[in-house]
């Protein structure tokens, strides 16, 4: 038989402990670090709505892009569509259910004149 050095040992004995322990645990996706969620409805296209759907709506936007505009200050890249975006103020480490029923709650009062905006508009999606 072959010899096995002890420094080996020890790793496999860690690998082994740690494989254990995670077997053990229940595991969440979502409340794992590894995944940070959020949840947001955007709407292309649209500039010429954009005050109306806030007045409307009341709904403040997140982000705000007007086609022709620079993406960011000093920047030589312009924007190429319009932008309206409403995006979800929740912790980002909360579940994606929790993002998605905030916009959700959020939207469905005004989902027939939303409705109107977004036919209006080049696409939009959530």
């Amino acid at each position: 038989m072959a010899h096995v050095r002890a420094s080996l040992k020890r790793k496999l004995s860690r690998i082994h402990k740690r494989q254990e322990r995670g077997a053990m645990e229940k595991w969440e996706r979502h409340t794992s670090r590894y995944f940070r969620y959020d949840a947001a409805l955007r709407i292309f296209g649209a500039g010429k709505l954009h005050d109306e759907i806030n007045a409307v709506t009341g709904l403040v936007p997140t982000m705000l892009r007007l086609a022709g505009q620079p993406r960011y200050p000093r920047s030589e890249r312009l924007n190429k569509h319009d932008l309206w975006l409403l995006s979800s103020p929740l912790d980002r480490s909360l579940p994606l259910d929790d993002h998605v029923d905030w916009l959700l709650e959020t939207l469905t009062p005004h989902a027939d004149f939303l409705r109107g905006v977004i036919a209006q508009a080049d696409s939009a999606d959530l």
